[in-house]
């Protein structure tokens, strides 16, 4: 009877040797990997990724009125940028052409009139009877607050807003 009490005590020792080894075995020989990937953003593959403006026709939500227009269809370049060709704006003088710029003497764009009597009262904040950086001063510092009545004249494209536009019709009558 005494061999017979042995070998369960045996194997219940080589048992619990071999899932301690195993224990050990892994704490030591275990190792945690990580691995990072880049993912490169893709313009044009219609799918609005970190650092781009648009993609094909993903806009992110975005209008002509959201880029400061009073309206029109916003697309996107091929670079995914916003296209804003296709967006208008109105204004309450006359003929003012708003649109995207830029250098490179790009046709389009008419010179500016003389300033007209008409013109100067829509923009001389101070009472100066010119449009000039002390209007741009005044304007700036109501640019991109919510219009209330008081800042209300300064809304130059009468959207609601005090924006880039605003911005663009003074300099439009800059004197």
């Amino acid at each position: 009877m005494k061999n017979e009490n042995r070998i369960p005590l045996l194997f219940s020792l080589v048992l619990a040797s071999a899932i301690l080894f195993g224990a050990i075995f892994l704490s030591v020989f275990a190792q945690t990997v990580t691995i990072t990937a880049d993912v490169a953003i893709v313009c044009g593959n219609s799918v609005l990724d970190s650092g781009e403006q648009c993609d094909g026709s993903a806009l992110g939500g975005q209008t002509c009125v959201n880029q400061g227009y009073t309206g029109g269809t916003l697309s996107c370049n091929a670079n995914c940028t916003f296209d804003v060709s296709g967006c208008s704006s109105a204004s309450p003088v006359g003929e003012i052409i708003v649109g995207p710029g830029g250098g490179g003497g790009g046709g389009g764009f008419l010179p500016p009139p003389k300033p007209t009597a008409e013109a100067i009262k829509l923009c001389d904040f101070n009472g100066d009877k010119k449009c000039d950086i002390v209007d741009l001063s005044i304007m700036l510092f109501y640019f991109n607050k919510p219009v209330t009545p008081v800042s209300s004249k300064y809304d130059l494209n009468s959207d609601g807003k005090l924006n880039i536009v605003d911005v663009s019709i003074l300099f439009y009558y800059w004197a």
